[in-house]
C-alpha cells in the first residue's frame, strides 16, 4: 500500500491479502453489533419453509437492522495496531452489502453475502486536526507529503471485497 502511495498515481488500490483480512474481520465479529449476525438473525426469523421463500419485507428489515449495527472496520485496539491495518485503513468510509444468493430447503437455508468496502488512503484536514493523529509527527509529515505540490503524493481509494456464506435452520 505504501508503494502504491509512493507511485503517486491516485488510482484505486486493491489487494488479495487485504480482501482476506476484510473477510476475516467480518467472519470473526461475534459481537452483538455484527452486521453479519443481524442478517442471519433476520433471515432465520422470517424464512418460510412451506413456500421456500422469505417475505419481501424481509429485505428492508435487514437494511434497517444493519443501520443499528457497526459496519466492519479495522479498529481493534490490539490486532489492527500490530498488523498495520489500524493505520493504513482503520475506519472503512463506505460499505455495500449485497445478498448474492439465498437457497431454502426443508431443513434450512444458505446464503452468500458480499461486502464491498472502500476507504481513502490519505489524511484530510479533519484527520490532521484530530489530536489522535496530530500528536504524531509521522501523520503530520504524511499530510504534507500528499499536499505539497512538489511532492504530490496523491491520496487514493482502497477497495476491498469479501464474500461470506451464512446458514440457518429450523
Amino acid at each position: 500500500m505504501l508503494q502504491h502511495f509512493q507511485r503517486s498515481t491516485g488510482t484505486p488500490f486493491t489487494d488479495m491479502q487485504l480482501n482476506a483480512a476484510y473477510k476475516a474481520k467480518i467472519i470473526n465479529d461475534k459481537t452483538k453489533n455484527s452486521t453479519l449476525t443481524a442478517i442471519q438473525e433476520i433471515i432465520n426469523q422470517r424464512v418460510d419453509y412451506m413456500r421456500n421463500t422469505v417475505p419481501p419485507e424481509t429485505f428492508p428489515a435487514i437494511t434497517e437492522e444493519i443501520g443499528y449495527r457497526i459496519l466492519p472496520k479495522f479498529s481493534s485496539m490490539i490486532l489492527d495496531k500490530i498488523n498495520g491495518l489500524g493505520i493504513t485503513i482503520h475506519d472503512v468510509y463506505a460499505t455495500r452489502i449485497d445478498l448474492l444468493s439465498l437457497q431454502i430447503s426443508e431443513k434450512g437455508w444458505r446464503a452468500q453475502i458480499r461486502y464491498t468496502g472502500q476507504d481513502h488512503f490519505g489524511l484530510d484536514v479533519n484527520d490532521i486536526t484530530n489530536i489522535k493523529f496530530n500528536q504524531f509527527q509521522f501523520f503530520r509529515i504524511w499530510f504534507i507529503l500528499q499536499r505539497f505540490d512538489q511532492f504530490g503524493f496523491r491520496p487514493f481509494f482502497t477497495n476491498m471485497e469479501a464474500t461470506v456464506e451464512i446458514q440457518g435452520g429450523r
